[in-house]
Formats: C-alpha cells, sequence, structure tokens
C-alpha cells in the first residue's frame, strides 16, 4: 500500500471519529494518526489532512451542496460524506497533489469503506467539483469572478492593508478564500479578519495563503 493511501484512510478515520463522536476530540487527533501509521511521514501527512480539512468542513460543504442536484448532504451515508470532503480539501487546498490523484484515491476509499456504488456517486461529485472550482474556477455571468463586489477591501493609507474584514462566517458575503484572492490582487501587504463571534475563516485564509505562496 502506498504510504499516502494510507495517510488517507487513517484521516478517513479520523473525520468519521470527529463526526460521530465530536469536535472535542481533535485534540486527540494527533495521537490517534500515529497509533494508526506507526511510520511518522504516514502520520505526519494525515495529521495535515485532518487538521487542514477540518476546519474547512463548512466551505468545502458548501461547494459539494452548490453543485449537488438530487443529493442531500447531510442524508449521504457518513463515510461517503468524509470521503467527499477529504478529497475536495485536496482539490481546493492542495494544488501541489495532481486532482486526478485526489480524485482517484477517494473513489478507492468510497470502494473499500462503503459500497461500489458509493465510488461511482464519489467520482461524479468530485468531476463537477473539479470541473467548477479548480479546472474552470467559478465565474459570474458576466465572466467576471465577482470578488471585487463581494469582498469589497478597503486600503488603509498607512498599513497597505485592511483590518477589518468579514466574510461569510458571519456577516460578510465572501469566503476566507475569496478575501485572500482579492487582497492578493490588490497587492495588500495585510489583512485581518474579524468575523463576529467566530475565528474559524482565519485559519482557512491562512492554509490558503499558504498554498498561495
Amino acid at each position: 500500500m502506498r504510504k499516502r493511501t494510507l495517510s488517507r484512510e487513517i484521516a478517513l478515520q479520523a473525520l468519521y471519529q470527529l463526526e460521530v463522536r465530536g469536535d472535542e476530540i481533535i485534540k486527540e487527533i494527533d495521537s490517534f494518526c500515529r497509533k494508526q501509521a506507526k511510520e511518522a511521514e504516514r502520520s505526519d501527512f494525515a495529521i495535515m489532512l485532518v487538521k487542514g480539512c477540518f476546519p474547512a468542513i463548512k466551505e468545502i460543504d458548501k461547494k459539494i451542496i452548490s453543485i449537488s442536484e438530487n443529493w442531500d448532504l447531510h442524508r449521504m451515508a457518513v463515510i461517503d460524506r468524509n470521503v467527499l470532503r477529504l478529497a475536495c480539501y485536496e482539490l481546493l487546498y492542495m494544488s501541489d497533489i495532481p486532482p486526478k490523484v485526489s480524485i482517484n484515491e477517494a473513489i478507492d476509499l468510497a470502494k473499500k469503506y462503503s459500497t461500489e456504488k458509493s465510488g461511482l456517486f464519489v467520482n461524479g461529485v468530485l468531476d463537477k467539483v473539479y470541473s467548477r472550482y479548480v479546472k474552470n474556477g467559478e465565474e459570474d455571468q458576466d465572466g467576471t469572478s465577482g470578488l471585487e463586489e463581494k469582498v469589497n477591501l478597503k486600503i488603509g493609507k498607512r498599513s497597505g492593508g485592511d483590518l477589518h474584514i468579514h466574510t461569510d462566517y458571519s456577516d460578510g458575503t465572501a469566503s476566507p478564500e475569496e478575501v485572500v484572492e482579492e487582497a492578493l490582487r490588490l497587492n495588500l501587504q495585510t489583512i485581518a479578519i474579524t468575523d463576529h463571534d467566530s475565528i474559524d475563516a482565519i485559519e482557512i485564509a491562512q492554509t490558503f495563503c499558504n498554498r498561495k505562496g
């Protein structure tokens, strides 16, 4: 078995446990992955997947729901749902991994831990996610991304940045990733996400920034 294949299996098991038992067990994830993997290289990748995917689940679920025509995300089998989340995290946030690899690994996970039909289902969903959000990018009818209107960043005269930004994790309209994209377009040096009653978007934005380099 390839090292990253086992890492993905462990990450899937961890996401399953987080959904079934609750997010209070996130503190146990490191030890769980290390115990299952036995090798540091495998456990490190599994931990990275879980700790990257878990905070981004809300945003990932939005993407899945947006391309789902006849599926209710929360009526899917728990395994299928988390296979999709894991693969979508790789597709959307880990540009160093070829999309074909992420999709094929997810199909194999679904077949192994769910059903043969689950493999076909996962393949169909991920193909749509890839086509809309990775290959072409989601565009408005006028051919633009619409980020300028959604994000509306204000450049501070002294800081060269915007230190008061709300995302769709509170009362904003843009996702954390869209905020980062617009900040990069404007060449801002500093941004601060200041959502009400939530810090989830901060980690997602930081992860996305790291992927962007």
